[in-house]
Parts: structure tokens; C-alpha cells; sequence
């Protein structure tokens, strides 16, 4: 399992939403390495990473597929998958109101959708 810390989503104008990673407990070549994936391609890359969110204050998980969260069963918490990520970045969420989400998620066990 890949572990990032401070994991930011950044609005882009095209359909290649990236990830912005500020601090890894990895090697550097992993920040860079996710930062410069599209949420295509994390989709795609089979891991999961473990997100401290500055935030909600938190720690939640991206996984990138369920398949991911089949070979990792340890992992427990909120879960963002790349189509909800999808959302919240093209949506220009504020930070009170991807508050309120995360804990209607957390409450309901739910999925955003579009």
C-alpha cells in the first residue's frame, strides 16, 4: 500500500483532473509520482493511499478500484473513489460543505455521485 499525506485535489480545465500531493511519508519520487497522475490513470493503478486531510482533519483513503480494497482488507475508514474524487474536484467544492459530505458519507455509508 502506498501511503501520501496531504493529498489536495486541483481543478483543471480539462478532463485530466490531477492529484496534488504536498508531503509524502514516501520517497519524493512517489509525491511526484502521484501528483502527476491523472485520476484516469489512478484508476486504474490498483493502490490505495492512506490521505491525512488537512481539511476534515482526518485520515480517509483513495483507492483506485474495489479490487484494491479486496487484496487489502485492513484498510477501514472512508473510502473516495476516483469517480467520487471526479466529482467533488469538477464540482469546486467549498471546504464546509466537503465537510458535510464526508460526514453524510461517514453517517449513511454512502457513494457520491455526480
Amino acid at each position: 500500500m502506498e501511503i501520501l499525506t496531504g493529498l489536495n485535489l486541483k481543478k483543471s480545465d480539462g478532463p485530466k483532473e490531477k492529484m496534488k500531493v504536498k508531503k509524502s511519508t514516501q520517497s519524493p519520487s512517489l509525491a511526484q509520482k502521484y501528483s502527476e497522475m491523472s485520476l484516469t490513470d489512478f484508476e486504474k493503478a490498483g493502490v490505495i493511499l492512506k490521505v491525512r486531510s488537512g481539511v476534515l482533519g482526518k485520515i480517509v483513503y483513495f483507492a483506485s478500484n474495489r479490487k484494491a480494497i479486496e487484496k487489502s482488507p485492513g484498510v477501514s475508514g472512508q473510502i473516495y473513489f476516483p469517480g467520487e474524487l471526479r466529482s467533488l474536484v469538477r464540482s469546486g467544492i467549498k471546504k464546509d460543505e466537503l465537510k458535510k459530505i464526508h460526514e453524510g458519507k461517514k453517517a449513511f455509508g454512502g457513494q457520491i455521485l455526480n
